[in-house]
């Protein structure tokens, strides 16, 4: 008959087994994964992004965003033109701070394809030509009437984000939002081709 205390040390050495077993999964596990990509999951939480192209139009549209976990993130979309240009031939001024929520379908940590939602404010300057002035000899013309209009807009985007070598992180997406001031304009879209680094 087994006693009392050789059963105990019996069920000790089981559970300590049993524990170590769990570990050794655990590391098998973690070795699988590259060790480069265990520490861009554990600390590489920040994304920071420029779209180039759009300078050519006179516009600085930057994007940061704080990653959560493999799957999230909340950002800030910024842009702002330079010059008397907006985002359409209209425009003589434009900018937008467009806070967001992502989430990402692709297999790699914080990548591949995405949907955001997104609620902020954007910001026009345009000409308004509703009035016309008559002259004396029977003919009219619109005069330049700037005026700006500030207005929060809600809406969402979709898109697609690579990290390549070196962390640097290339974007594509488009966002489009829907003004709750629509007196000049009721919908608000964006178009993001952007080169980054994650860091």
């Amino acid at each position: 008959m087994i006693s009392k205390n050789t059963l105990g040390i019996i069920m000790i050495l089981s559970g300590i087994s049993a524990y170590g077993q769990s570990d050794a999964k655990d590391i098998e596990a973690n070795a699988s994964i590259p060790m480069e990509v265990q520490v861009v999951e554990s600390t590489r939480k920040n994304d920071f992004v420029i779209s180039p192209l759009v300078l050519l139009a006179s516009l600085v549209n930057v994007s940061y965003e704080r990653l959560l976990n493999k799957d999230s993130g909340v950002g800030l979309d910024a842009a702002f033109s330079f010059g008397d240009k907006g985002i359409s031939d209209d425009d003589l001024g434009y900018s937008h701070i467009l806070p967001y929520y992502r989430y990402y379908f692709g297999k790699k940590y914080a990548s591949g394809f995405y949907f955001s939602g997104i609620v902020g404010m954007v910001n026009y300057k345009y000409n308004d030509y509703q009035t016309a002035i008559y002259t004396s000899n029977g003919s009219y013309y619109y005069p330049e009437n700037e005026k700006t209009l500030s207005t929060g807009t809600a809406g969402f985007g979709v898109g697609a984000k690579w990290v390549v070598k070196n962390n640097i992180i290339l974007d594509a997406g488009t966002t489009i939002t829907r003004n709750f001031n629509s007196d000049y304009r009721s919908i608000n879209s964006t178009v993001m081709l952007g080169i980054g680094k994650r860091f």
